[in-house]
């Protein structure tokens, strides 16, 4: 016969481990993130999380707590969170990330933006060195399983070369230039303007020419001017490739290699707070017929790659099918003349 006291205690743990709060549901638990140029991710959940007041840009939900530390050398942080559950209650529109201009708790009325995490968010006039507070919180309705609170994030850094954010061809990244340093020891090659404000990004040749792109300027960085720069070489000993203002085409690169662009604004000093842009490695350099690559006969085959074209308008279709809607170009010199064509 099963003792009835055993059962009683067994169940009262279940409740206990079913009704616990996560580890960092209060911000005296904050748990350390740590900062680098890829994510480091971290597991957490809502799920049976508790409702803090706090004076701040987000409203008053059940919340759980991290914090990091700056690098040395960087003035911003980018924070991203993602919903990892098959079936979440969490959503983009409901889930937000806060951001507290403080190390100790309660961090009071130090809030420095509430964010949903739709998108990675970057943070930039950040102190180098010093710890800041960021909480995840979400409105969601308390009626979904355990698992569908469940989230990661992870805090990266790009205001020195050795912490370039990652660019692969086709997404666009969000940047912001407010509050960035420089970096000593870089190249100008035949760049020009002021340096003093830079952020790193890198990403892995696909063939022999690349295309980085940067849009939609705050008004401050359009004044000011944005410069593009493609670096070569190992971190501490940088080559300049190619420069170029809003977008940057280079050519010889080599297949496989690591490539750094820098992003900086041509004037000295900053005035204003609308300094953000964003950038991709997108476009091919010959994606319209203007940038054709030449072809030589006999000569070296030059590298192609379709991923990311896009539609050039008044070309014929010619003799061609199909829907030319990722097209790129090349040229040749005729050497001879076809003795069958008038």
């Amino acid at each position: 016969m099963k003792n009835p006291l055993i059962l009683a205690m067994l169940a009262f743990l279940c409740s206990m481990s079913t009704y616990s709060q996560p580890p960092n549901d209060l911000c005296a638990n904050a748990i350390p993130v740590t900062v680098g140029p890829t994510c480091s991710t971290f597991s957490g959940t809502l799920y049976n999380a508790t409702l803090v007041s706090i004076t701040g840009g987000c409203s008053n939900n059940k919340d759980v707590w991290y914090k990091f530390q700056v690098p040395t050398g960087s003035h911003s942080v980018n924070i991203r969170t993602t919903i990892t559950s098959a079936t979440p209650t969490l959503t983009t529109a409901n889930t937000f990330v806060e951001l507290f201009n403080a190390s100790g708790c309660p961090p009071a009325s130090t809030s420095l933006t509430c964010s949903n995490i739709i998108n990675p968010k970057l943070y930039s006039g950040l102190t180098p060195g010093n710890t800041y507070l960021f909480r995840i919180t979400s409105s969601a309705v308390a009626t979904g399983a355990a698992d569908s609170y469940d989230f990661n994030v992870c805090v990266t850094s790009n205001d020195e070369p050795a912490n370039a954010l990652t660019l692969t061809q086709g997404p666009v990244v969000d940047g912001n230039l407010q509050g960035a340093g420089t970096t000593s020891g870089i190249p100008l090659g035949s760049c020009t303007g002021n340096p003093d404000d830079d952020l790193y990004y890198k990403f892995v040749a696909k063939s022999s020419s690349a295309t980085i792109n940067v849009t939609t300027l705050g008004s401050n960085l359009s004044a000011s001017g944005v410069r593009t720069q493609i670096l070569s070489g190992p971190v501490g000993s940088l080559s300049s490739v190619a420069c170029g203002t809003s977008r940057v085409d280079a050519t010889g690169l080599f297949p496989g290699d690591t490539y750094y662009c820098r992003i900086y604004s041509a004037g000295t000093g900053q005035t204003g707070t609308a300094w953000t842009y964003k950038i991709s490695y997108v476009i091919p350099v010959n994606d319209d017929p203007v940038n054709a690559l030449t072809v030589i006969r006999g000569g070296a085959l030059v590298d192609g790659n379709l991923m990311a074209g896009t539609a050039s308008t008044g070309v014929p279709v010619g003799c061609a099918t199909g829907t030319p809607d990722d097209d790129i170009y090349f040229r040749f010199v005729a050497t001879t003349i076809d003795p069958n064509h008038p």
